[in-house]
């Protein structure tokens, strides 16, 4: 499995509904029931987003990203996906 980092932009301006919070929650929801989401929330200062998923390959990602309510809704009217290549001692740093 890959992961990928999906940083959600352009933050629309004004009070998110609830209705639309809670459509995101449950798709966050599921994506951690099917283990496609290691980590999520907003940056404190920028107006932007972060998710990191746990994808097969780019596509599915930006499925996963597109099928958000954030993002379906125009909550985020725009996102950046990459590929994380992942350094860490399990393989030693990428050296």
């Amino acid at each position: 499995m890959k992961k990928f980092v999906a940083i959600l932009k352009e933050k629309r301006v004004g009070e998110l509904s609830s209705p639309l919070l809670y459509r995101h929650v449950d798709h966050l929801r599921n994506l951690t029931h099917e283990g496609k989401l290691q980590l999520c929330g907003p940056f404190r200062d920028s107006g932007q987003a972060i998710q990191i998923l746990i994808c097969n390959d780019y596509e599915e990602a930006v499925l996963l990203v597109e099928n958000d309510p954030f993002i379906k809704d125009g909550y985020y009217a725009a996102y950046e996906l990459n590929e994380l290549v992942e350094a860490n001692e399990a393989n030693n740093w990428l050296i």
